[in-house]
C-alpha cells in the first residue's frame, strides 16, 4: 500500500485489533499514529488525501493486517520508525555471514511501546534492553518519542496555488537508566517513502556519496555541486551515506504523484559535525562519522525507499546518559511546477540538477 486513503488505514487497523491515534488541525493536516512499532504510519495534507508515506501492503485487508501484526517475524509496517545504532552490534548476530544474520531487535521494532494523547501531543515510549551482538553486553535503555504538527515552514511568504501541506515535529529522547560502564549507542531514525522519485540531500559542497552494500550505477547516484541525488524505484537494493561534516540538516524526496502533479518531504534535522557518529559500513567498521544514509529497497521486502539519519552516541566516553533528538517534517502535493519551486526553496537553487 504505497499510498494509501485514510479512511481506509484507520478502519482496517483498528478491525485488525490496532487502532490509530490521530493529530488534526487546520492547515497543518492529518497525522496517524500505530503504537505498535512506535511509529507514525500515516501523513494527510487532506481527509481524502493519499498517505505521504509507504505502508506495506498487508495493512490494506483486515485479514492480512491482523496476520501480518501478529506474526513473530520482522514486522516492516513502513512509516517512520525509531530504531537505535549501530546496525552492525544490534542487527547483525555474524559480521562473517551478516545476510543470513541480520534481524531486527524485537525489543526495538516493535518494542513494547505505551501511547498517551494530550491534546494536540502523541507521546510514545518504549523501555528495552539492547543486546550487543559484537561486544556481547546487554544494555538498558528508554526511548520518549512526542510528536505534534506543526505548521508549513512557507507560511509567512506568498502561498502557492494549488499546493497542500502537512507536517509534524517530532523529539526523541534516548536515555540509559544505568550508565555506568554503557557501550556507545544512538538514536536511528527512517522514513519510509514510496516510489518513484530522487532522494535529494544538499551539501556544504561537492560530496561522494560512499555505497554500503553493492556500487550504485552513476545514472542512479549524480553528485552534483551542493547536493547529491539517490534514485529510489525498488528495483535494485542500494544503501548510500554521507558524513557529518557535508551535510546541511535538510534533506528531501521528490517523486511523481500523477500527471504534472508531485509529492514533496523535507526532513529538517540536527546535525553535529563535532558529536560522535557511530554507525558504519558493514565491512568498514574502522570508518565512522556517517550521519546520513539512503535505502532503495528491492523486491524482497517490497518496493520503497528510506530518508535515514542518525544522531550523535551517547554512553561510552561520551559522558552523556541522555541525549533528545529533535526532527520536523514537512511535506507537499500538488502541480508539479509548483513543487519544484517549493523544493528549490527549501533544499537549495541546485537541489534538482
Amino acid at each position: 500500500m504505497s499510498e494509501s486513503n485514510r479512511e481506509s488505514l484507520v478502519s482496517t487497523l483498528a478491525a485488525a485489533g490496532h487502532p490509530l491515534l490521530e493529530l488534526r488541525a487546520p492547515g497543518q493536516g492529518s497525522l496517524l499514529a500505530l503504537p505498535y512499532g512506535g511509529r507514525v504510519l500515516g501523513l494527510f495534507a487532506e481527509a481524502a488525501a493519499d498517505n505521504f508515506l509507504w505502508t506495506n501492503p498487508a495493512l490494506a485487508q483486515v485479514e492480512t493486517a491482523r496476520a501480518f501484526l501478529g506474526g513473530q517475524a520482522w514486522v516492516h509496517s513502513g512509516g517512520d520508525r525509531t530504531w537505535v545504532s549501530p546496525e552492525t552490534e544490534f542487527h547483525v548476530g555474524d559480521l562473517a555471514d551478516p545476510w543470513n544474520t541480520y534481524l531486527p531487535p524485537r525489543v526495538i521494532d516493535p518494542g513494547q511501546y505505551s501511547a498517551t494523547q494530550t491534546g494536540q501531543r502523541l507521546t510514545l515510549t518504549n523501555r528495552a534492553r539492547v543486546h550487543y551482538h559484537q561486544r556481547k553486553v546487554d544494555l538498558d535503555i528508554e526511548i520518549e518519542k512526542s510528536v505534534r504538527l506543526i505548521a508549513n515552514p512557507l507560511h509567512a511568504e506568498p502561498a502557492l496555488a494549488g499546493v497542500s501541506y502537512a507536517g509534524y515535529e517530532t523529539a526523541t529522547t534516548l536515555r540509559l537508566p544505568n550508565p555506568a560502564g554503557a557501550p556507545p549507542i544512538s538514536l536511528w531514525s527512517l522514513l519510509v517513502v514510496p516510489v518513484t522519485g530522487w532522494m535529494i540531500i544538499p551539501t556544504w559542497a561537492a560530496t561522494a556519496a560512499r555505497d554500503f552494500f553493492e556500487p550504485t550505477a552513476p545514472e542512479r547516484l549524480i553528485a552534483g555541486r551542493h547536493a547529491v541525488r539517490f534514485l529510489i524505484d525498488g528495483l535494485e537494493q542500494h544503501k548510500i551515506g554521507l558524513r557529518a561534516e557535508a551535510l546541511t540538516g535538510r534533506a528531501g524526496y521528490l517523486r511523481s504523484a500523477g500527471p504534472s502533479r508531485s509529492a514533496l518531504l523535507v526532513r529538517q534535522f540536527v546535525v553535529n559535525p563535532s558529536g560522535d557518529y557511530i554507525d558504519t559500513p558493514w565491512e568498514a567498521r574502522d570508518q565512522p562519522g556517517y550521519a546520513f544514509q539512503s535505502y532503495n529497497g528491492g523486491e524482497a521486502l517490497g518496493q520503497f525507499g528510506e530518508l535515514e539519519y542518525h544522531s550523535p552516541a551517547i554512553g561510552g566516553d561520551t559522558g552523556q546518559a541522555s541525549l533528545t533528538d529533535t526532527s520536523q517534517l514537512w511535506a507537499f502535493s500538488g502541480p508539479s511546477a509548483q513543487i519544484e519551486a517549493v523544493a528549490r526553496r527549501l533544499l537549495g537553487d541546485n537541489c534538482l540538477g
